[in-house]
């Protein structure tokens, strides 16, 4: 089965579904899975996830060592075209996502990212809300990163990523950096321009 018969089967047995029956059927797909595992065992993972209407976000879930996986979570905005999330996970188990969405007004993909705190416990921790973190200006390439540093007093996070530069001309590598749960630094050009 090459890779547009899968969809497209279930895109028509949704379709028919409603036709023949009135019952609307979300199918849903997911790929791209990334995770991490901290010191302790447990697993945080973000994937990408996208249904038959077209929308694309990005989902999380954790496996505390011992335990279960935990019910999904989405963290890109709702009507957000996200796509190819990455993770970074340190050995407390605090983590940065960071993916691509497109902005519908420039068709340009915009950098975004939230971050997890532990804190005590992984099982109750909640990451927060995701944020813009490439200028808008920008048009964001695939080929970007985030790390986490493993210290124990101050969280250091930094992510990295290709772009075009505002004319449009030019691609360059950009950075910028965060403290866990903190806000992300403006966005500097790191390779010459």
């Amino acid at each position: 089965m090459n890779t547009l018969e899968r969809p497209l089967k279930r895109y028509l047995v949704c379709f028919l579904m409603f036709v023949l029956f009135g019952t609307r059927v979300l199918a849903v797909d997911s790929d791209l899975p990334q995770m991490g595992i901290d010191a302790s065992g447990n697993i945080i993972a973000v994937w990408q996830t996208y249904d038959t209407n077209g929308n694309y976000y990005v989902q999380t879930a954790s496996h505390p060592l011992g335990g279960s996986w935990s019910a999904p979570v989405t963290l890109s905005p709702s009507g957000q075209y996200a796509t190819n999330p990455v993770i970074a996970v340190d050995g407390l188990g605090n983590a940065v996502a960071i993916w691509g969405a497109v902005d519908p007004t420039t068709g340009n993909t915009l950098l975004y990212g939230a971050m997890l705190t532990v804190g005590n416990s992984l099982i109750t921790a909640t990451w927060t809300s995701a944020v813009q973190i490439a200028a808008s200006s920008n048009n964001v390439l695939n080929g970007y990163s985030v790390n986490i540093n493993d210290g124990l007093v101050a969280k250091n996070v930094v992510a990295m990523w290709s772009a075009y530069d505002s004319v449009g001309m030019n691609r360059g590598v950009y950075a910028s950096t965060a403290l866990l749960g903190g806000s992300w630094s403006t966005p500097v050009r790191v390779s010459g321009s």
